[in-house]
């Protein structure tokens, strides 16, 4: 990962197949405020409930995050944006001493 980057990249780990994967945080933006039943798809996230939008986040492998937008297309929700988070400053200057 490039010094600097802003991307909060857990340890590397492997999956059921043996590959090395990482957890990253990602946002999911989604149109409207989400009920109780929709919110109940996402226990594993957190769900944080705007105006206009709904924001999903976790720390998630690319496996989980396809699960996750999988959830969102079988509720039908309108999917507005996905975005990895920005890490806290502390793991940036963290990732940027081991890239030097």
């Amino acid at each position: 990962m490039p010094a600097g980057c802003g991307v909060r990249q857990e340890p590397r780990r492997s999956n059921e197949k043996g590959d090395l994967v990482s957890d990253v945080t990602y946002e999911i933006r989604v149109m409207g405020s989400l009920g109780p039943a929709a919110r109940e798809a996402f226990t594993d996230l957190s769900v944080e409930v705007e105006p206009t939008t709904t924001v999903l986040s976790g720390d998630l492998d690319q496996t989980a995050l396809h699960a996750v937008l999988d959830r969102v297309r079988a509720l039908g929700l309108e999917l507005i944006d996905v975005k990895q988070a920005p890490a806290p400053l502390d793991l940036r200057e963290a990732a940027d001493a081991v890239a030097d």
